[in-house]
């Protein structure tokens, strides 16, 4: 492995700690579970489908899409994530087959699956391009690509000083894990890092041979995650979410 691999499954083995604690990441409410259960539906093919979900993290969407019906395959390139979402699966009684993978090189063959699913992955990506490659190899003709990512939104004067408030709140509150964060270095290293043009995302769809069918603001979803949010996170999450829907020719 690479170091700069080696250092993005190093944070987020960190990140476990504390990443199930994070609103909008590994803690739905009831109302934001029931709103995510309606996008997936209405955005993938019908359950019980074969499905990858990359980059599952703790299994916050694995745990949705089992419940939803979906013969499901969650991976993640970090252990200590896996292990979590497995835990939680075991306690609900779901069947999800869990791996350990790198999402930009599966070890899975050629049309393995009827649609993939990814959430707030992309951006952590250093190759987008090869893990988009990948994830078409992986899909039967006419499958489908689901991803959903949060993109940078322009700040006001207002919201960069809200921001600058909440870094400094954010700093002073013990943690015991890194949540999701990666290093400025690592960060550095990431090509979506910090994007904010949805464009970037549906060109690089379009570049890897994906026919692009739709891509949308989840400004619903979005505003459930802030209402759930403490006022500090709220101030610094500025942001988008953003899904995109495409299917392999």
């Amino acid at each position: 492995m690479d170091p700069l691999k080696a250092s993005i499954v190093k944070a987020w083995d960190h990140g476990v700690r504390d990443y199930d604690e994070l609103v909008a990441h590994g803690r739905l409410t009831v109302a934001e579970a029931g709103e995510w259960k309606s996008v997936l539906t209405r955005l993938l093919p019908a359950a019980p489908a074969k499905l990858l979900e990359v980059g599952a993290g703790t299994g916050v969407m694995s745990l949705l899409l089992a419940e939803l019906g979906y013969q499901l395959t969650a991976t993640d390139i970090s252990k200590g994530m896996l292990d979590q979402a497995r835990r939680k699966a075991a306690e609900r009684r779901l069947a999800i087959a869990f791996e350990i993978a790198d999402a930009e090189a599966l070890p899975f063959g050629d049309c393995s699956f009827q649609a993939v699913f990814g959430r707030h992955l992309l951006w952590t990506l250093p190759h987008p391009d090869r893990a988009l490659a990948e994830w078409r190899r992986a899909l039967d003709p006419g499958g489908r690509l689901v991803l959903v990512d949060s993109l940078a939104s322009p700040a006001s004067l207002t919201g960069q000083l809200k921001r600058k408030a909440s870094d400094l709140l954010l700093a002073l509150r013990p943690r015991e894990g890194s949540g999701h964060r990666y290093s400025p270095q690592i960060r550095d290293a990431l090509p979506l890092a910090g994007n904010g043009d949805p464009t970037r995302y549906t060109s690089l769809m379009t570049q890897a041979g994906f026919e692009l069918t739709g891509s949308e603001r989840l400004d619903s979803l979005k505003r459930l995650e802030s209402n759930a949010m403490p006022l500090a996170e709220r101030w610094h999450a500025q942001d988008r979410k953003y899904v995109f829907t495409a299917r392999r020719p």
